[in-house]
């Protein structure tokens, strides 16, 4: 190999010839320094191609060697990368971010909000979108979906009814199903019958009557409205609900079945109420006093046209009451049930004697079972409450009362006594007893009905029960009074004490 003089360009020469502060372009291949090495060798491969000596192959590379191999491009060590127009990172932190707008009809934006809350979206609320009815029964949404089903719908033009028949909403699908309803102007019909969101099988009480009664005061536009099944027994809260209602001036329908409601004088402004037409009682604790109460307040109704008063404690003689209140033309009614009331022949004979009337033609009365001309021998309940009561008060092992012995200290201060006061006392002593058994004997030894419509227990017959079951209990006798010592006055000489 003969010696050779090399030429290496000195940095300035490269760094002109580059031009980098001008042009981000590579300078030809020829130019590139690091292509000269100085003296060129041979390998021995070469030298032995060069003399026929070897063959390279057919030139295809080992799939092994293709990752080890090098660059195919030789960079310059002063090679300059062109550098970034604008990454945008000024608009990133300065300006706001740009909101993506989707279409009116929500199909768009419920498969984003479904992306964003990892939902599986509906495929049938997808497509009905574009339809005016939504049904989404029996569907088992949960709360997320809920939500994105009214977010989809919040500005939808096309959907007029929806119906989410028990779907078993919470509070959290009541909140959103409330925004819907107030920005949707379109959804005219929401069904959510089964949910357990309606008035019906939601073990309401008298907290629930007070807030109740609360709204109707600021907002009684209600024209039908489905109480049944809830827990309104007790006066307090259901009086200041059933008084509200009665004085609506668009109530249509009410039903307030199967909540062992008790008759008060509520009963009359409710049955009065202006536009009521259907009212359903059924299964309720409807006593006799409540069939005077309806009696009376049937010839005040003046649109009442359907009245349920079916299975309720009624007498036969309670239920030809509420019959004779039809012989009077002022009463409108024109539907009377009273399914599994037992009714005698006197009810009966009465009953066909009112439909021939002229103004009864139409008029149609339901009742249950007819009772023949005999007596029927029903069992004496009163020993068997006072000895369940008894029985409750003596099987505590810590702390034990005679029930027989409160009764008389209880009546000598007083004649009549509310449930509520026996109650309280019970639980006062430790023996409580279930409210259930003390209505039991409020309804057996019933006292005069007070102003407000509590009812009241007298004293004497529970004293004359005690008397004939336990003959031998009475109260231990009462000690007479102490007399103050009087101090002995001695006249004359002071008597001298004698010490022995």
């Amino acid at each position: 190999m003969s010696d050779s003089i090399i030429y290496e360009p000195s940095i300035h020469e490269l760094f002109v010839k580059s031009n980098l502060s001008v042009s981000s372009e590579d300078p030809p291949r020829e130019e590139w320094s690091s292509l000269d090495s100085g003296s060129i060798e041979l390998s021995p491969k070469m030298i032995l191609f060069k003399d026929g000596k070897y063959q390279p192959g057919s030139g295809e590379i080992c799939a092994k060697y293709i990752p080890m191999s090098d660059s195919s491009v030789l960079r310059h060590p002063y090679y300059a990368y062109p550098s970034v127009v604008n990454p945008g990172i000024i608009e990133a932190l300065l300006e706001p971010e740009k909101q993506k707008t989707y279409p009116l009809d929500g199909q768009e934006l419920y498969l984003h909000v479904c992306e964003e809350m990892k939902l599986f979206p509906v495929r049938y609320f997808h497509r009905c979108l574009l339809q005016n009815t939504i049904d989404l029964k029996y569907y088992g949404l949960s709360r997320p979906s809920i939500r994105a089903i009214c977010i989809a719908l919040d500005v939808n033009p096309h959907v007029v009814r929806l119906d989410l028949t028990s779907n078993f909403l919470d509070d959290d699908c009541c909140y959103h199903l409330g925004q819907l309803l107030g920005e949707n102007m379109t959804i005219n019909e929401l069904i959510l019958s089964g949910c357990r969101l309606n008035l019906s099988y939601n073990d309401l009480g008298s907290k629930s009557a007070l807030q109740f009664a609360g709204a109707l005061e600021v907002n009684n536009k209600i024209t039908h409205l489905d109480l049944s099944w809830n827990k309104f027994s007790t006066l307090k809260g259901t009086n200041d609900l059933l008084d509200k209602l009665g004085d609506s001036k668009v109530l249509i329908e009410l039903n307030i079945s199967w909540n062992s409601l008790k008759v008060t004088k509520v009963f009359t402004k409710l049955l009065s109420s202006r536009n009521l037409k259907v009212l359903d009682l059924s299964n309720n604790s409807l006593s006799g006093t409540a069939a005077k109460v309806i009696s009376t307040s049937l010839l005040k109704a003046r649109r009442l046209h359907t009245l349920d008063i079916s299975c309720n404690p009624l007498s036969t003689s309670d239920a030809l009451k509420i019959l004779n209140t039809l012989r009077k033309p002022s009463v409108k009614l024109l539907n009377l049930h009273m399914e599994n009331i037992t009714v005698d022949l006197e009810f009966v004979k009465d009953k066909e004697e009112i439909l021939q009337l002229p103004y009864r033609k139409n008029t149609k009365v339901s009742h249950g079972e007819v009772l023949h001309n005999y007596t029927l021998s029903l069992p004496d309940i009163r020993p068997l409450i006072m000895k369940r009561m008894d029985y409750l008060t003596q099987k505590g092992k810590k702390t034990k009362l005679d029930i027989a012995l409160y009764f008389l200290q209880l009546r000598k201060s007083v004649d009549i006594v509310q449930p509520r006061d026996i109650l309280r006392d019970l639980k006062l002593a430790g023996t409580p007893v279930d409210e259930d058994l003390v209505n039991q004997l409020t309804e057996t030894f019933p006292g005069p009905v007070l102003d407000k419509g509590t009812k009241t227990i007298k004293l004497d017959g529970i004293i004359e029960m005690i008397t004939r079951l336990w003959p031998d209990k009475k109260l231990p006798p009462t000690p007479p009074p102490e007399q103050a010592p009087v101090a002995e006055v001695t006249k004359g000489k002071k008597t001298q004490k004698k010490f022995k």
